[in-house]
């Protein structure tokens, strides 16, 4: 090999180096610029999530709310139908 060829194959390799390295940083920003949007994103979806959780806190019923609401509304029950029943039962007499 001469010496022409050898310093233009050591151009070539030095050329192709010199792109494979701005082709792999180009890469490695990518995929950092797309992990922080990722994390940015996955960090409003906490804080909505979060948000939405004191929302649904603030405006539905609790579990004892609702369990005392179901026992009125048995009992009113009970009583409308003893009240039945007593109508049916005068009503035979």
């Amino acid at each position: 090999m001469d010496d022409q060829a050898f310093k233009l194959l050591i151009w070539v390799l030095g050329a192709g180096v010199t792109i494979a390295l701005a082709v792999i940083g180009g890469v490695i920003k990518w995929l950092g610029d797309d992990h922080k949007t990722t994390k940015f994103k996955l960090e409003d979806l906490r804080k909505d999530h979060s948000d939405f959780r004191v929302e649904v806190a603030n405006k539905y019923v609790s579990h004892d709310h609702l369990q005392k609401l179901e026992d009125r509304l048995d009992k009113r029950f009970d009583e409308l139908k003893a009240l039945i029943m007593a109508g049916f039962n005068n009503g035979e007499k």
